[in-house]
């Protein structure tokens, strides 16, 4: 007969091994992944062996252990179901399924729903709620998560801007491979930013997320800037150039066009590399700029033309130190050479002349002739002045889709007047349909945009959104926000 000592050992054995069996059983059914929970936390249970005392798990260790796991079975399920959710584009199920999942500790809900906020899916667009979430994720050693909490720093997002916090973020993340908070880090060294400025260790940032995707491309493109230079390794054109083709070859157009200038001139590149790198941080996965160009691209493009278009760019600026002092006259005879040699600003410049009259006669038709010029090159100054043109029929035809289209096109390069115009314009009516959300959407640009000695401007369209946020339904002003803030997303792609 087995005395009692000897059936609570059993007792400690042979529960465990069975509630095992069932409980992994039942894991792999839900989530494979998850079966190795049960396996560790029951490991010690199904292998005591000799029944010493003190050595074996007791069957309520054992039941908290195997309620853990279960919690964490049904936590993984719940996130999948949002997943899937999300995947239909059903936010309102994604939140209510990985809110539940997040208060049971998964770090992948609680990282997901601070994307959700920070985007205002499913939920009103909360900054705050979304740091909170990601920092729970955070602490709990998601990379993903570390790197989002670091750019919210970086950004003063949600939280005040705090460069040490953005690197200490940025650090952990960067420790476990994260390719762009290793980029982040490097600049971070680079500029002195949140840390003491340290070339050698911008470049030991830079060298280990080299060649890892888009992020991994720029970080290679800055080491042959460092080398270039002398920055934290000894000068050396040819390991300089090594970098950049390597960066090239991945398609990062400022690589690839240098590369191009380098070819095109192979006696002159060395002193023509850039006295800047281009550095970035990023929003969640989306770049924005805090650029240092190396050169203009014109100059990258036609490298040959180096000292010539220097020379136009110097020129125009004196033009525009003759006419603010008044000698309108000399500004015309100087600005109008370059504007034939092509150079947008001076067409422009030149554009406004005519249209003022002074200096020329005024003309509204060759006003709108060069606005036309400078335009058709992307410059968003000249396109906003040629849609008044088309508003007002100054020189062309009058036309307001003609002038919404330019509008348009200086609103899309962050032009804030053309914005301002824009936004009235769907208020209106005027060239377009009558839009409210889009009429709020881009008046709640140009008032950030609008400069402080625009000041009067400004406060008037956030007066005129206000009165057409009136009109709108709580879901109209709630997709006007979403465009609104996915335009200034998108807006940080762009090169300023």
């Amino acid at each position: 007969m087995r005395s009692r000592g000897h059936r609570s050992a059993w007792l400690r054995v042979t529960i465990p091994t069975t509630l095992t069996t069932l409980a992994v059983g039942m894991v792999r059914v839900v989530s494979p992944v998850s079966a190795g929970c049960l396996n560790d936390e029951l490991a010690g249970a199904t292998t005591v062996g000799t029944m010493q005392p003190g050595t074996a798990m007791t069957v309520k260790e054992m039941g908290r252990r195997l309620m853990t796991c279960i919690l964490s079975v049904k936590s993984a399920a719940l996130f999948e179901g949002g997943k899937a959710a999300y995947a239909r584009h059903d936010y309102a199920t994604t939140i209510r399924l990985w809110h539940s999942s997040a208060d049971q500790g998964s770090a992948a809900a609680q990282l997901g729903l601070g994307f959700m906020y920070n985007n205002g899916q499913g939920v009103q667009q909360d900054d705050t709620e979304a740091v909170a979430w990601y920092r729970k994720a955070a602490t709990q050693g998601d990379a993903l998560a570390q790197y989002n909490l670091g750019v919210m720093y970086a950004q003063g997002t949600g939280v005040p801007q705090n460069y040490t916090n953005a690197a200490e973020w940025y650090r952990k993340a960067a420790e476990q491979g994260h390719t762009t908070a290793q980029y982040n880090l490097g600049v971070m060294y680079d500029n002195g930013q949140g840390v003491p400025q340290d070339d050698t260790e911008s470049v030991t940032w830079y060298r280990r997320a080299a060649g890892q995707g888009l992020f991994g491309a720029k970080a290679q493109f800055n080491l042959g800037f460092m080398y270039a230079h002398g920055r934290g390794v000894p000068q050396d054109f040819d390991e300089a150039k090594r970098w950049t083709e390597k960066a090239a070859d991945q398609k990062l157009p400022d690589a690839m066009l240098f590369m191009w200038a380098i070819k095109s001139d192979p006696e002159r590149w060395r002193g023509t590399w850039p006295k800047n790198g281009v550095h970035h941080h990023l929003v969640l996965n989306r770049p924005y700029y805090s650029t240092r160009l190396p050169l203009t691209l014109i100059v990258l493009a036609k490298i040959l033309e180096w000292r010539a278009s220097k020379h136009r760019s110097a020129m125009f600026k004196v033009g525009m130190g003759t006419f603010d002092h008044g000698d309108y006259a000399t500004a015309v005879q100087i600005w109008r050479p370059l504007a034939k040699q092509g150079l947008a600003p001076a067409q422009a410049a030149l554009g406004q002349m005519y249209h003022r009259g002074q200096g020329v006669e005024q003309n509204y038709a060759e006003a709108a002739s060069w606005f036309r010029e400078a335009a058709s090159q992307d410059f968003p100054h000249a396109q906003a002045l040629l849609g008044v043109a088309y508003q007002q029929g100054l020189g062309v035809q009058q036309d307001d889709k003609l002038a919404v289209w330019w509008f348009r096109m200086a609103a899309e390069q962050g032009h804030a007047l053309a914005q301002s115009i824009l936004g009235r314009c769907y208020e209106r009516g005027d060239g377009v349909p009558k839009d409210f959300v889009q009429a709020y959407k881009w008046l709640s640009l140009s008032v950030a945009h609008l400069a402080e000695s625009a000041k009067n401007i400004r406060d008037e369209n956030a007066k005129v959104r206000d009165l057409v946020a009136v009109r709108m339904t709580p879901a109209q002003i709630t997709e006007a926000q979403q465009l609104t803030r996915k335009w200034k997303r998108q807006w940080r792609y762009w090169p300023r």
